[in-house]
């Protein structure tokens, strides 16, 4: 629900054209960044003060964060403050227009499920997140069980897959918008997903071989970074129109 909501107001308060990267500077980046930190605090809450409190101070978290929120963020960028009105007029401009008769038309399924490039861009993304949630779910597990890290040395070693998503993300808008603005939107999108999801293939491959868990950890790090390098794209290639 609240990537959902997030991608709402997202939609509403950027143009097209911006929409993509600056969902990845902020929002996937962040979502690397807060998993980075994660296993750091909850180890340390848990040393300190038990388990139980992990729980109530996620929740406390959870709670702030949501009502700054609701306080900070209107249903439409005219509605803050801090937005101008040339900020709202160039958002306006940007986005699509709705022709007449448009407006509460059911979505054609039909063509959008025969569509080959939705089905294309549907199952490069599932697997792009059936990685992305191996490593949110398995590798501390991995680390502790497998590796038989203790608890304070798996959250350590823990964060790395999700610094090089934090620092990833963006570096993949970079990368992307650069070989777009040279090259095209085929091979400044595509390109940079396959070579990128190739990457991460690798990585994850190679990362389990390796005896050395330092060494094996930091492999599979580039198996997470190479992986967000190609976020950009997906969401790039269907808010652009790239096809």
């Amino acid at each position: 629900m609240s990537r959902k909501s997030g991608q709402q107001q997202i939609g509403r308060k950027l143009d097209s054209i911006t929409r993509a990267r600056n969902r990845h500077r902020i929002d996937f980046a962040g979502v690397g960044a807060g998993a980075g930190i994660t296993p750091r605090l909850i180890t340390y809450i848990i040393l300190n003060y038990g388990w139980r409190w992990s729980f109530w101070i996620s929740a406390l978290i959870g709670l702030v964060a949501g009502v700054i929120w609701f306080a900070v963020a209107p249903d439409l960028p005219q509605q803050h403050s801090w937005v101008s009105a040339e900020e709202t007029a160039s958002i306006q401009s940007g986005l699509p227009s709705a022709h007449e008769g448009e407006i509460g038309r059911p979505p054609r399924w039909r063509r959008i499920l025969g569509s080959r490039n939705v089905l294309a861009i549907t199952a490069s993304y599932f697997c792009y997140g059936y990685v992305a949630y191996i490593f949110f779910s398995w590798f501390f597990n991995y680390l502790s069980r497998v590796r038989g890290l203790n608890l304070k040395s798996s959250s350590y070693y823990g964060t790395l897959p999700f610094i090089a998503m934090a620092v990833c993300s963006p570096l993949g808008v970079w990368i992307s918008d650069r070989l777009a603005m040279h090259y095209g939107q085929r091979r400044g999108r595509c390109g940079v997903a396959s070579v990128s999801m190739a990457l991460a293939a690798i990585f994850v491959a190679l990362g389990p071989q390796a005896h050395d868990v330092r060494l094996a950890s930091m492999i599979l790090a580039g198996g997470a970074g190479a992986l967000y390098l190609s976020q950009s794209a997906f969401w790039s290639v269907t808010s652009g129109g790239c096809w």
